[in-house]
Order: structure tokens, then sequence, then C-alpha cells
């Protein structure tokens, strides 16, 4: 299953998840690895399945990553200051982007990740069920970097139901 969201699914309106996006913001501490450049727009990556396919059969980790993934992210690197954020534990999201070589890169800089810490459940209407499911509130973003919005961040994810808290984007 995923998320698509219906007419009545006032998922990033409801009061308890907004509490709960406060309660992250207020708990999350984001290092930055290279500091946001002016001017540029924010690219959000989701690591596993849009970065590198984990599952597929391969004998060296870097045979895991997607066809041209460091050139796109290069090239993207060009206008947007570029943020993974993974539904992993710090722990394995700091080894597989070492081993994939995403963090030391000199044709582009990942500004800061974040992990699934930041993540919070929030329950959905999925085809007339009830879901609870975690999510990728980007305004956790937004609030601390107020130089980006809505209106200049891209987010690619594997995963519709990661995008309830984001509505309009």
């Amino acid at each position: 299953w995923d998320y698509t969201p219906g007419k009545d699914d006032h998922v990033a309106d409801n009061p308890i998840f907004r509490a709960k996006l406060e309660s992250r913001i207020t708990s999350t501490e984001l290092r930055v690895l290279h500091a946001p450049r002016p001017g540029k727009k924010l690219l959000v990556l989701d690591l596993d399945y849009t970065l590198f396919d984990h599952k597929s059969k391969a004998n060296h980790m870097h045979e895991l990553k997607r066809p041209y993934v460091d050139e796109f992210l290069a090239a993207s690197y060009e206008n947007y200051d570029i943020v993974v954020w993974s539904q992993t534990s710090w722990r394995w999201l700091e080894a597989k982007l070492t081993e994939l070589g995403f963090l030391t890169s000199p044709n582009y800089h990942i500004s800061f990740v974040v992990d699934k810490s930041a993540m919070f459940t929030v329950e959905s209407n999925v085809k007339g069920n009830k879901r609870q499911h975690e999510v990728k509130a980007l305004e956790l973003i937004w609030r601390k970097f107020p130089q980006w919005s809505a209106a200049n961040t891209v987010h690619v994810d594997d995963l519709a139901r990661n995008f309830a808290m984001n509505p309009k984007s």
C-alpha cells in the first residue's frame, strides 16, 4: 500500500500531528556538513530505493547506486543544495552514505543528512482504511533554514506516504 491523499484527508492540518511536528522541530538537531549556499534551492532526496537499490544483488556497495546518480547529483548541485533524508537509523545511514561515496564527492556536497529520528507517525485514510505511517515533514527543514520553503524545495522519494505532511509539494 502507499498513500494517495483523499479530499477528506487533512493530515497536515491535524492538531495532533502538528503537535508532533512541533516536538520534532524542537528536538531535532541538523548537523550541517556543508553550509547552505545563498540563492540555491533545496533538493531533498531519499536514500533507499531512490539513490540506490539495497535489495539488488551486487558484489560491491558502489554497484547498488542507481545508474548515473553521481552525474545527477553533480548537475543538481549547480542549482540546489542537497539533503538526504532517510527512514534509516543514523548509524546505518552514515555507513551507507560513506560506502557509496556520497559524502566525499569532489563534484557535489551534501548539506546535511536527516535520519528516521526526525520522522513521526500520522494516521491517513488509504482507500477508505485508516493507516499509521511515518512522514518526512519538510517544514522541519524550512523552520530551521527559512531561506527554503515549499516554493523552492523539491523532494524525491519512492514512498508517497512520506509526503502526507507536505500536501502541496
